[in-house]
């Protein structure tokens, strides 16, 4: 699951290809570029912050009809069938116009497979089984960012992730330990 970054997406499809081709993979560059593309899910608690923050324009979306846009957006998410899928977008432009272009680019179709039911190129049971967001990733991310700064420059980078994985790494054979009682030796004074 990633954000909609044409970037994270290129590289993903670049560093799925070059590492399936270190394993010897068959598959011709274009054949192992779709098993990639196939991979990708797009974080849909990105697109539903952005329906809510389109449907604050209120030159876009009239204040009366913001629970009618929202909906309709969101039922876009899991149409079944790409038909009804076809029908649904082009009533909501219809209703919506000034959406379009917001819209479209949700529709082009390297994001479109990503996000909608109706287009995705992953299989069924992969989609399920995957998360709807980043979030969990992004909160890792604010950790050590918390923990350790940002904007490091590169060596200090290095260092502030080398002890950010020694800092884990210390919590995991804590947990796995049987110790069951620290005795730290805090005196208050």
């Amino acid at each position: 699951v990633m954000d909609f970054s044409e970037a994270e997406r290129n590289g993903f499809i670049e560093a799925f290809v070059n590492v399936r081709k270190a394993n010897d993979d068959a598959r011709t560059l274009e054949e192992l570029s779709e098993a990639a593309i196939s991979l990708l899910k797009g974080c849909r608690e990105h697109f539903r912050a952005n329906i809510t923050r389109i449907s604050c324009i209120h030159g876009v979306v009239s204040p009366e009809r913001v629970p009618e846009f929202k909906k309709r957006m969101l039922a876009l998410l899991n149409c079944g069938g790409v038909h009804q899928f076809r029908k649904d977008v082009q009533t909501v432009l219809y209703d919506f116009p000034l959406a379009r272009p917001w819209l479209n680019w949700y529709l082009r179709e390297s994001t479109a497979s990503m996000l909608f039911v109706s287009k995705r190129t992953m299989e069924p049971a992969i989609w399920d089984s995957m998360s709807e967001t980043t979030n969990a990733a992004e909160a890792q991310h604010w950790k050590i960012y918390c923990t350790q700064g940002r904007d490091h420059l590169f060596e200090n980078g290095l260092y502030s992730l080398h002890a950010v994985a020694e800092s884990y790494d210390m919590l995991f054979k804590a947990s796995t330990s049987r110790c069951t009682y620290f005795n730290l030796n805090i005196t208050f004074s």
